[in-house]
């Protein structure tokens, strides 16, 4: 699967202007870290779950961009964004108030999700996938 073939199924699915300028799956992950990104991937289920897999056989370091794609037991800390596919459980832990940490879950993906501190979050899982969130302290939940 090309950059193009997975842009184009986004525009057959309503995508916004936006996506008419990405070529490179860099750019695709740029848009998919925006607030229309996020609604749109979590509205449609875009990917699906055999396009994300695809997406991995061909994409080297999406763990870098903090995808993770049928991972099973993952931690992560205080990245900015997170995305967990298909059989990937998380434990995601923010402190920082750097920055939003934003998480996503798609397609049947499980994390708990631990905000310390001053960290402020947001949390989206689609119909599929579930996030157990706890707060301690002045951490924030949006």
């Amino acid at each position: 699967m090309t950059p193009k073939e997975i842009i184009n199924k986004a525009k057959g699915l309503g995508a916004c202007r936006k996506i008419d300028d990405c070529q490179t799956w860099e750019s695709l992950w740029g848009l998919l870290k925006s607030a229309q990104g996020r609604e749109f991937c979590m509205k449609q289920g875009w990917p699906t779950l055999e396009e994300w897999r695809e997406i991995k056989t061909e994409v080297a370091g999406l763990e870098n961009l903090g995808i993770y794609i049928d991972r099973g037991a993952v931690s992560v800390a205080g990245e900015q964004f997170t995305l967990l596919i298909g059989e990937t459980a998380g434990d995601l832990k923010f402190g920082s108030n750097n920055h939003i940490h934003r998480a996503m879950l798609m397609h049947g993906a499980k994390a708990k999700v631990r905000l310390e501190g001053w960290a402020v979050a947001e949390v989206a899982a689609d119909a599929q996938s579930h996030a157990d969130v706890e707060r301690t302290e002045n951490a924030i939940l949006l």
